[in-house]
């Protein structure tokens, strides 16, 4: 933006010229404020469904400790055999 040092250096292109940067910022700052907040949400989604994996996991374990069998369990819990074997590894 330039530096205005007298009155009649204001003109009308200068001041769309403004207002456009103006535009511009307050729209790189829109996008900004939401990639940020999609990030948070993102972090947050991730560690909810590490947790709920542990949790899967520790029931699993103590189902299979009960007798159940792997097929039983991937019915149950309506994941694919290799989710059950990684669980109960």
């Amino acid at each position: 933006m330039p530096t205005i040092t007298d009155l009649n250096q204001v003109t009308p292109e200068l001041l769309r010229e403004m207002e456009q940067e103006r535009e511009e910022q307050n729209l790189r700052r829109l996008i900004r404020d939401n990639v940020m907040q999609l990030g948070r949400q993102y972090r947050q989604a991730y560690s909810e469904a590490f947790n709920l994996e542990v949790k899967c996991k520790l029931r699993a374990r103590q189902l299979h400790d009960y007798g159940f069998e792997p097929k039983e369990l991937q019915e149950l819990f309506g994941v694919e055999k290799r989710v059950i074997n990684r669980w109960l590894k």
